[in-house]
């Protein structure tokens, strides 16, 4: 019996990311947790029980990543899933999955805005097949919105598509960075939402409604989520990350690349 349904694996190749909820055991996400704070007392006298202590450290913590915990999350479940979205067995599977990122909440005053920042993709034009891996967020803590999740452009990758079929073949072994100031700056969603004047009365235009730019449906998206949920990403998603927590508790997420 398949791990993920038709609908769900039509609504990933169309949207260009999948949620799904309680892919890890919560029992091993909570002790994950407690150990994350652990090295956090430990390394930087961050204490769970102080929020006077509480501040985004400098690095992520990096025990948590090697522990024995962590090895028990990577289930069958979640590897099946990963199988069906590539609809193929033979990826590389990674010795690490990454750190955990702490992100605590913001400081009273700061306002929650959409960013017209470091919005970028990852997976390089020159990279083949287009669906040759996945971007993979997993939640080790409840994301509320608002709440420093990733935000991403639901649709992006086919104007990333669209885009790369446009390119000539020297055009398009163009160092990385170059398409994506070029597409930013070319293509009009994304020059809208990239520009610095972005102003919050704005904000509706891109979260509220589906628009479609140049013959494809965009909409940017907040991923939030509770203990265990992971959001399985085309590598070619356009996104960025929320940077501010209004939620009055840290977010803790993780981010892997797969290819």
């Amino acid at each position: 019996m398949p791990t993920v349904s038709k609908t769900e694996i039509d609504s990933f190749r169309d949207k260009g990311y999948l949620k799904l909820e309680g892919v890890f055991d919560k029992i091993h996400v909570q002790k994950i947790q407690e150990e994350i704070w652990e090295e956090l007392e430990e390394e930087f006298g961050i204490r769970k029980d102080d929020r006077n202590t509480w501040s985004t450290p400098s690095h992520s913590p990096r025990k948590a990543k090697f522990s024995e915990t962590d090895k028990l999350l990577i289930n069958d479940h979640f590897l099946s899933i990963i199988n069906e979205l590539l609809g193929k067995k033979d990826w590389d599977k990674p010795n690490s999955w990454g750190g955990y990122n702490v992100n605590f909440p913001s400081p009273p005053s700061t306002e929650w805005s959409l960013t017209s920042k470091l919005w970028h993709w990852d997976y390089e034009l020159f990279r083949q097949p287009e669906l040759g891996g996945l971007l993979v967020f997993s939640f080790f803590s409840k994301v509320q919105p608002k709440g420093g999740g990733t935000l991403a452009v639901e649709g992006s990758h086919h104007a990333i598509r669209n885009y790369d079929k446009s390119l000539s073949h020297d055009q398009r072994a163009e160092k990385h960075g170059q398409h994506r100031k070029h597409f930013m700056s070319t293509h009009t969603y994304f020059k809208k939402l990239t520009d610095p004047s972005l102003s919050s009365s704005e904000v509706s235009w891109f979260m509220d409604e589906v628009n479609v730019v140049e013959d494809v449906p965009l909409k940017v998206v907040e991923f939030t989520g509770d203990l265990g949920d992971v959001v399985f990403c085309h590598p070619r998603l356009v996104h960025a990350p929320a940077g501010v927590n209004l939620n009055d508790y840290p977010r803790i997420m993780r981010t892997k690349f797969l290819w």
